[in-house]
Parts: C-alpha cells; structure tokens; sequence
C-alpha cells in the first residue's frame, strides 16, 4: 500500500514537472512572438538591445528546458532498466551480470540525476530574460 502511494507521488511529481518545464516554454515562445509582431516594421535601435538580451535568454530557456525534459526523460528510462534488466528482451538471471548490470546502472543513474539537475537553470534565464523584457517595453512606452 505504502509503496503504492509513494509510487504515485512520484509518477504525479513527474507529470506535474514536465508540465511546468512546458509551461515555462510555452512562456517564452509567447513572449518571442509577442515581440516579433510588435517590431516587424521597427529598425533597429538601442532601444531595441534590452530586447534583443532578452530573446537570447529566452531561447536559452527554451534549449535548458527541453534539455531537462529529454534528461528526465532518459533517467526514467535507466530507471526502468534497473529495475528490470534485460539482455535482448530476456531477463538477467545470472547473479554475476546482475551485479554487474546493477553498478553499472546505479552509476549512470547519478550521473544521470547530477546532469538533470544542472539543467535546472532554464529558471534563471526566463526570469531575467522577463526583466529585460519588461525594460525594453517601458522604454517602448516612454519613446
């Protein structure tokens, strides 16, 4: 029963991650083609540079959170494996390849984990990206 409890807390938090890290893009996709439509017909200008920062954090924070979403991705999968190894779709009954297979995974499931948490950063990017935004915008209103 526990295990089955923890198991859909888990599979929520996950659910619930990859629609934030969505939504997050769906932000700054929003915003670049909010931009775009309202600077078709400009030249270029210094005023237009806070815009120009802030389209470049926002595709970095486009990039840092798919990244994150394939490494999620890619952990559950190892994840799986661990849980269940196979060899060509038969399971592993040797006990020395078993081990084997297991410290092999564990490895590459913290790798995985570090790697995963480093992407974490698409954060940082849209927040200031939305500061310069908000910059370029004020400045838009007062020229």
């Amino acid at each position: 029963m526990v295990n089955n409890e923890l198991e859909n807390i888990s599979k929520t938090h996950r659910e619930e991650q990859i629609k934030y890290i969505y939504y997050k893009i769906g932000i700054a996709v929003a915003i670049i083609g909010f931009s775009v439509t309202q600077t078709i017909n400009d030249k270029f200008s210094y005023q237009h540079i806070p815009l120009l920062f802030s389209m470049l954090l926002f595709v970095l924070s486009i990039y840092f959170g798919l990244n994150f979403i394939e490494h999620l991705l890619n952990t559950l999968w190892l994840n799986k494996e661990h849980l269940d190894p196979r060899i060509d779709g038969n399971k592993i009954t040797d006990v020395e390849l078993l081990e084997i297979h297991n410290e092999v995974s564990k490895k590459e499931l913290i790798k995985r984990s570090n790697d995963t948490k480093n992407f974490s950063k698409n954060n940082f990017f849209l927040i200031i990206g939305i500061v310069f935004f908000i910059i370029w915008y004020i400045i838009r209103l007062i020229f």
